[in-house]
């Protein structure tokens, strides 16, 4: 589990707090703030928003596929590391395709290649189908209000209303398999319900392993994040915490990832391998 920055959109903070700590002091402050150095809950909530419409007024949602290699122009030619690190990737991938930094990127990212997937696995759709509407139904036994989601049960695009839809799937799914991960990460109901509440349904608020593992069990699938910098974290286990270098992840691991995924300070990207299709003006996933 990553030490996770104070929520900020693109998940760039002023502290960190690891996030089993930060999880008690949302239970401990239901309604105060947890994010100590900042202004209360709701001008924070307010001060992401209006980041996130400037970020929309100047980047598209998502961007058109571009050489893996671009990503240099964003980076100083002394930054060896990051360049090394580029050239590294470019022997695996060949593409990528950007997405807005706004704190929605890792659903945004999710929701484009897991579509982008589908289009010749007849299988895999039907069972996207069958999850969303089987979500619907989780979503009505766990109280969620119909008005919350119902807005968003049939939207196709790629649109903030999918993103909001993917947040309360899994929450949903967190909530549903509450055992689990109240018994991995040590707490009790209140703390995974205000977790829920604080971290995973608002908007502009990236995800961390626990979303991106939620949602890739949900949905049934692996998830490959390549790191642009390499990650110092602390990972919970089931015994002690253990700190690890990471470069990359698998969620989940021990399956053949459907979706790549470059993360770097507050954006993920979406990854692809060297394109079979040549008339699609894309990249396989």
């Amino acid at each position: 589990m990553t030490d996770l920055p104070a929520a900020t959109p693109g998940g760039l903070g002023l502290e960190k707090i690891h996030m089993t700590e930060r999880a008690a002091m949302i239970a401990e402050n239901p309604d105060g703030d947890v994010y100590k150095n900042e202004r209360d809950l709701k001008s924070v909530l307010f001060k992401q928003e209006q980041m996130a419409d400037e970020i929309a007024q100047k980047t598209a949602m998502v961007s058109d596929p571009d050489p893996l290699e671009s990503l240099k122009d964003e980076y100083s030619v002394k930054d060896k590391r990051i360049r090394t690190r580029i050239n590294e990737l470019s022997t695996l991938y060949g593409t990528l395709r950007r997405t807005r930094p706004d704190g929605n990127s890792f659903y945004r990212a999710f929701a484009f290649g897991y579509l982008e997937s589908l289009r010749h696995d007849v299988d895999e759709l039907m069972n996207a189908q069958d999850i969303v509407r089987r979500a619907r139904e989780d979503l009505v036994c766990l109280g969620y209000p119909l008005f919350s989601f119902e807005i968003f049960y049939d939207v196709v695009m790629i649109s903030d209303s999918i993103v909001a839809y993917l947040r309360l799937i899994t929450a949903a799914h967190i909530k549903l398999d509450s055992e689990y991960y109240t018994s991995f990460y040590k707490w009790d109901k209140k703390t995974l319900d205000a977790f829920c509440a604080r971290e995973v349904e608002p908007m502009n608020i990236e995800a961390d392993d626990i979303q991106m593992t939620a949602l890739a069990v949900r949905f049934g699938i692996a998830i490959r994040v390549e790191y642009l910098e390499q990650q110092r974290v602390v990972e919970q286990t089931w015994g002690k915490p253990m700190e690890r270098v990471r470069i990359r992840r698998d969620f989940v691991e021990g399956w053949d990832p459907r979706i790549h995924l470059l993360c770097r300070p507050g954006q993920f990207d979406i990854l692809y391998k060297p394109s079979r299709d040549k008339h699609s003006g894309s990249a396989t996933p």
